[in-house]
């Protein structure tokens, strides 16, 4: 079979391999592909209709498209560049005694990233396909999008490998460029023209490929640029990778909460925010402690930097507006702000559990992540509308409580770390439903009792915290007889 092929069958057993015996892994994973699938007739519908208006703005399908593309792109190469080359505790035991060469490594990681794409984005790209063949508008972006997968992983693999050797005085500027060719898309929504340059980035190239519309520049510069991607994947691969490679792949398998640990840890050395503020145990009473600590980690950890892909997603990929985008601003945030807490203090509970006064951790918990999550995204949203963000507020608020809420009262309750991508993929969804849940009765007020709704805000949002307080409080604290 070769070292690929040895290595690719074990990273894809170790991954899915759990999927044989757990029926939670089995329905999490069938949920993951049908969520895909639906949302792949959306994709398949705007593409069919020759694009959208989003806020006001004609966006085309081919910018939708090279959207798209870039967002993959970029992705994965913040990934590696956080992270350098990774992957599982099992492959790289046996690659550390085993000859497998650095390159044969890299090729393997290639084609199981590939797999792994076509596992969460293939049912989207299906359902798309077949939408805009039945209704007559058929383009070849399909086996195109395939290809662009291994362009986006090779990028990807670029940086990394240049991040494991310690290049940072290349790494830096090629990234800040790559960042600012492949963010083109986003002027391009906002109606900035962009000429010849635009075939600078890849996305825009292929996403000209997917809609049919060949011009010489696009395939000249397609070929240079596939061509000094090669030469450089083929130079860089030849590179000693082993000598720092970490674990970093987190799959349906159970694993150590380590490779987690550590990528946290990374987050914060990014982000020295605040590192000089310390907090005053005398000072402070248990519940204020607790808040302000909770304000403090999210600070530090990361928090703004881990939702950035989330929040990207939303501005360009997502067309919500109105109250519905401070709503999934908010959700992004939520859902970085808890994972990290799920991967940096969730271990450490039982220190904060053993306080006679254990009830006010849970207190300030939620009220700390709440906050912080409000507070970044009133300041998101009034910097993409303006002060017209300001009617939002009671939106903004009910969504950070619920989200935040919902997301720690799954990760005491249910989540046991067996399973950490189900437990990931079930917690983001009962953040969503209860983020739902919490801003449907402020609209029905707006809707119609419009004077109302600033009036009734506050205790409204007060029962709600105070709901999922009662949640997240009154089951851990019994389980341990406080």
């Amino acid at each position: 079979m070769g070292h690929v092929g040895v290595l690719l069958s074990l990273r894809l057993k170790e991954y899915f391999g759990s999927l044989r015996v757990s029926r939670t892994s089995l329905m999490v994973m069938l949920g993951i592909v049908f969520s895909m699938f639906v949302i792949g007739g959306g994709l398949g519908y705007v593409v069919a209709r020759g694009g959208f208006v989003y806020w006001g703005l004609s966006i085309s399908r081919e910018v939708l498209l090279s959207s798209l593309l870039s967002f993959i792109t970029i992705f994965l190469s913040f990934y590696s560049v956080l992270n350098g080359v990774g992957g599982s505790l099992t492959d790289i035991n046996y690659v550390a005694s085993s000859p497998v060469s650095p390159r044969d490594y890299l090729v393997s990681d290639m084609l199981f990233q590939w797999a792994m794409l076509n596992v969460f984005i293939g049912p989207a790209l299906a359902s798309a396909t077949i939408y805009t063949y039945l209704v007559g508008a058929g383009d070849p972006f399909l086996l195109l999008m395939e290809a662009y997968m291994f362009v986006a992983i090779g990028i990807s693999q670029v940086f990394g490998v240049l991040k494991q050797v310690d290049r940072r005085e290349v790494l830096a500027p090629l990234f800040l460029a790559f960042l600012a060719a492949y963010l083109t898309p986003a002027l391009e929504i906002v109606g900035i023209e962009l000429g010849y340059l635009r075939v600078l980035a890849l996305p825009n190239v292929f996403a000209e490929l997917m809609v049919g519309r060949v011009q010489p520049i696009s395939i000249a510069s397609l070929t240079l640029q596939l061509a000094v991607l090669t030469a450089c994947y083929l130079r860089l691969s030849n590179l000693n990778i082993y000598y720092n490679l970490k674990p970093t792949l987190v799959g349906f398998a159970p694993i150590s909460y380590m490779p987690q640990l550590e990528r946290y840890r990374r987050l914060t050395r990014l982000l020295p925010l605040l590192r000089f503020v310390e907090l005053d145990t005398e000072r402070f009473g248990s519940f204020t402690l607790s808040l302000l600590k909770e304000l403090l980690r999210n600070l530090r950890s990361g928090v703004l930097l881990a939702s950035v892909p989330f929040m990207l997603y939303v501005v360009f990929l997502v067309p919500v507006r109105g109250r519905a985008f401070p709503v999934f601003i908010s959700l992004s945030i939520a859902i970085a702000s808890v994972e990290l807490w799920r991967f940096a203090e969730k271990p450490a509970l039982w220190s904060f559990l053993q306080s006679p006064d254990a009830r006010s951790y849970f207190a300030g918990l939620i009220a700390g992540s709440a906050l912080f999550i409000f507070a970044l995204s009133l300041l998101i949203d009034l910097l993409m509308v303006g002060v017209e963000g300001l009617r939002l507020i009671p939106y903004i608020a009910a969504s950070s409580i619920a989200s935040s809420g919902g997301g720690i009262y799954y990760q005491l309750r249910f989540a046991k770390g067996r399973n950490q991508l189900a437990d990931a993929f079930i917690s983001m969804t009962l953040m969503g439903l209860s983020s739902l849940a919490a801003i449907i009765p402020l609209r029905l007020i707006e809707v119609y009792m419009p004077v109302l709704l600033f009036p009734v805000s506050p205790p409204y949002l007060l029962l709600v915290f105070l709901a999922f307080y009662s949640k997240c409080s009154r089951g851990v604290v019994r389980d341990i007889g406080l």
